[in-house]
């Protein structure tokens, strides 16, 4: 659930509904955008442009200690995983204000954990719904209209909302900067996507304002989206010479359920609720190669957390810095359960991404360090070390020190 600036910046089985234009959703908001331009006497395709790029990411943690352990925890054992991830992006103008954009991944790998017993995944490339094979899955990532004129534009189709929302120059790009899922997009953002991060949505940006209808996923974290689930998302920029700052807020309708009114599962409780949210994103240019970047982020999490991860608030802060030709990166991330939330762990209670059987609550706080150098003209790698202490909210379990590596090329 990435960024995306021209490159793929950026989410284990798989999935019938991931094939290559299978997404009869976005096909069809893409053809309805398709006849606007196409009642234009001069419509004429124009140049294809295409970029591509590969992550890979290789992460391990050794044993910690852990009182007990649960369906979704994250195994105390010790793991060594690797995930890998490539994409195609083409853009093709079909007239002077229209252009579409196709991009197709491809991913496989295994996630620490299954990708659970964290509320800060370790790695963001794994909510790309990894495949445990040799060959890896390939799916449509995008497809959407965009038009431009004067200083508005219009996106269409199937898009990644954090492409355009909650941006930060220094927490915001896992296949450069930090991996961690906190340190890279607002936990507390329950923002519309499927199991990839990917909706079918409508998006329009003006002078500093952007505005976003989507669909939510039927199922929490789930791959189908659902047209009777959607989301609303409004966000406000202000810009100043070296700084930018971004308020955002969402709601979301959904079959949600309420923590406070389940036992161990909310899956029968379900009924049509909204879930609001609010976020502030910041970064500024402290000098020349040295810059800073914070969020804040909360939202009703007496509801059911539904499509990124559980959380009802977060804070991070991180530094991005440069010196010749490497770049390095620190950062400190705080995530926190409502108290509906972390009653309903505690007496055995399972989300989609949490469930130790129990749980004596503490804040989950990651720490965060990234270090990359060039590798040729087009590629980078470097280490990447996180502490994690209370996974999962749960003072019983960790800390957990993950040690990472990471190669990302450019196509």
């Amino acid at each position: 659930m990435g960024v995306y600036d021209g490159h793929w910046l950026p989410v284990s089985t798989p999935n019938p509904n991931s094939a290559p234009f299978r997404s009869r959703r976005s096909l069809w908001l893409l053809a309805l955008a398709a006849t606007l331009p196409a009642q234009a006497p001069r419509l004429r395709l124009g140049p294809t442009t295409l970029s591509g790029q590969m992550n890979l990411v290789w992460q391990g943690y050794p044993a910690f200690p852990a009182a007990y352990s649960g369906p979704l925890s994250l195994p105390a054992a010790g793991e060594f995983r690797n995930t890998r991830v490539f994409t195609l992006m083409s853009a093709t103008r079909v007239s002077s204000a229209w252009r579409i954009h196709l991009d197709l991944e491809a991913a496989n790998g295994r996630p620490l954990g299954g990708a659970t017993g964290l509320a800060g995944i370790a790695n963001l490339d794994v909510t790309r719904n990894l495949v445990d094979s040799l060959l890896p899955s390939i799916y449509l990532a995008r497809l959407y209209a965009e038009r431009h004129r004067g200083g508005a534009t219009l996106r269409i189709g199937r898009l990644d909302l954090a492409d355009y929302f909650d941006q930060n120059a220094v927490l915001g790009d896992d296949h450069r900067q930090f991996l961690n899922w906190s340190t890279n997009v607002q936990p507390a953002w329950d923002y519309a996507a499927d199991t990839r991060g990917y909706t079918d949505a409508v998006e329009f940006s003006s002078g500093a304002w952007r505005l976003a209808y989507a669909l939510m996923p039927r199922t929490p974290n789930g791959m189908r989206l659902d047209w009777n689930s959607s989301s609303l998302m409004a966000q406000r920029q202000f810009a100043w010479p070296g700084a930018t700052v971004r308020l955002f807020a969402y709601a979301n309708h959904a079959r949600l359920g309420q923590y406070d009114q389940a036992a161990t599962s909310v899956d029968a409780h379900h009924r049509w609720l909204w879930k609001q949210g609010a976020g502030l994103s910041l970064d500024c240019r402290l000098a020349p190669r040295l810059r800073l970047g914070a969020r804040l982020g909360t939202n009703n999490d007496a509801v059911e957390d539904y499509a990124n991860t559980e959380a009802e608030n977060s804070a991070s802060v991180g530094l991005a810095a440069r010196a010749g030709a490497n770049r390095w990166g620190a950062a400190l991330a705080s995530n926190g359960l409502s108290a509906a939330h972390a009653a309903y762990l505690a007496r055995g209670g399972l989300g989609f991404l949490l469930g130790d059987g129990a749980l004596r609550y503490g804040r989950e706080t990651i720490a965060e360090f990234y270090w990359t150098r060039p590798l040729g003209a087009f590629a980078s790698w470097g280490p990447d070390l996180q502490w994690i202490r209370n996974p999962g909210y749960n003072r019983d379990r960790g800390p957990v020190l993950v040690l990472g590596w990471r190669v990302h090329a450019d196509l």
